[in-house]
């Protein structure tokens, strides 16, 4: 059995195979063309491990919130994929992903990134409110906390301006596919076709 999964939705966006046992996986950051990338990599993994789109059972798909293109790109394969080779496709939400490609214990709150300095705050797996970082980070900066983030150099650097005390988890901190499949299965859940974006605030289209 092979498994594909599609994550467009976090700053860092991979594209992962599962084929003989093994997870294979392409990555690339958010400033590149998603459009560029999602196609390509897919037909790099099927070659590179001898498999064929017909050899996969399952698509698993990031479905939001995340960033509106990007989103509604990753979303659109896996449809696709799903509807053309007949097989089921399964959905994640961004926090929970996140979280469960880190090692245990569980963080305290995940972090997602908005316009200019803002974050998207969840806690256990629920939607807090929308903040300023340094608002964030003043509020808690007495507490022990770990934060789940999907943040790359740009507010790293933010975070680390502040000499928190706080112990933030990135991207470079998330456990290999092969580590963290298990947790991914529990937060994931069957989907019906065709799965529709999830975003903080509703675009308006359709």
């Amino acid at each position: 059995m092979s498994k594909l999964l599609i994550n467009t939705a976090t700053e860092f966006k991979e594209i992962a195979l599962l084929a003989n046992n093994k997870w294979h996986a392409k990555t690339w950051q958010e400033q590149a063309s998603d459009l560029d990338h999602i196609l390509p990599n897919i037909e790099q993994l099927l070659k590179k491990t001898d498999t064929t789109l017909q050899d996969l059972d399952e698509v698993h798909v990031l479905q939001g919130p995340g960033s509106f293109t990007s989103l509604r790109l990753g979303i659109a394969a896996a449809n696709t994929l799903a509807q053309e080779l007949n097989i089921d496709l399964k959905v994640l939400n961004t926090a929970d992903y996140i979280t469960a490609r880190l090692p245990a214990p569980a963080p305290n709150f995940c972090l997602l990134k908005s316009g200019g300095q803002q974050v998207h705050v969840f806690k256990d797996g629920e939607y807090v409110e929308q903040m300023p970082l340094a608002d964030f980070i003043n509020h808690h900066q007495n507490d022990t906390l770990t934060i789940a983030t999907d943040f790359t150099d740009r507010l790293d650097k933010i975070w680390q301006a502040t000499e928190h005390t706080l112990t933030a988890l990135a991207a470079a901190d998330w456990l290999p596919l092969d580590q963290a499949w298990g947790q991914i299965q529990k937060a994931e859940k069957p989907a019906e076709w065709p799965v529709v974006p999830e975003y903080f605030k509703d675009p308006g289209i359709s």
